[in-house]
C-alpha cells in the first residue's frame, strides 16, 4: 500500500523557519556576484569615461538579468527546502500521532514510513521498544 501525503506543509513553524533560514543564507552568498560584477562594470566605465556609455547599458540588462535569475533561484529554493523539510516533519508528525495513540490504549500496530522519509530508523526502534514493553507486560 503505497502511502501518499498530499499536503507539503505539515509543521509551519518548522518549515518556514528551515526556509527562511537557508534561503536567506543561500541569497545573501549569492548576491555577492551581482554586487561584484555591478562594481567591475563601474570600474571599467570610470576608466572609459565618454566611450563608456555602451558598457552602461550593458551593465543594467545584465544587471536585471542577474536580479531575475537571483529571484528564480531563490524561489526554486524555498521549494526544494519544502520538499525536503516535508521528508523531516512527516514522520515526525506521524511518530507523534503513533505515540499519542499509543499513550490512549489504542491498538497502533506498527511504525511506519513513507519511502523516502528521513529518519526510518526511528520507526524501527520505536517499533522494537514497543514489542519489548509488550513482551514484557505479558510476562
Amino acid at each position: 500500500m503505497k502511502n501518499t501525503r498530499k499536503q507539503i506543509i505539515i509543521n509551519k513553524p518548522f518549515q518556514f523557519k528551515l526556509c527562511f533560514i537557508v534561503s536567506s543564507l543561500v541569497f545573501v552568498s549569492t548576491l555577492i556576484y551581482p554586487v561584484v560584477i555591478y562594481d567591475i562594470f563601474d570600474r571599467v566605465i570610470d576608466v572609459l569615461g565618454a566611450k563608456g556609455s555602451d558598457f552602461e547599458e550593458m551593465r543594467s540588462t545584465l544587471f536585471t538579468y542577474l536580479a531575475m535569475v537571483q529571484i528564480a533561484f531563490t524561489v526554486l529554493m524555498i521549494m526544494i527546502i519544502l520538499l525536503v523539510s516535508h521528508k523531516i516533519a512527516g514522520p515526525m508528525f506521524k511518530l507523534t500521532r503513533y505515540l499519542r495513540e499509543l499513550r490512549e490504549g489504542k491498538d497502533v500496530g506498527k511504525l511506519y514510513f513513507r519511502d523516502g522519509d528521513y529518519f526510518p530508523e526511528i520507526a524501527e526502534e520505536i517499533n522494537k521498544t514497543v514489542e519489548f514493553y509488550n513482551q514484557k507486560k505479558d510476562s
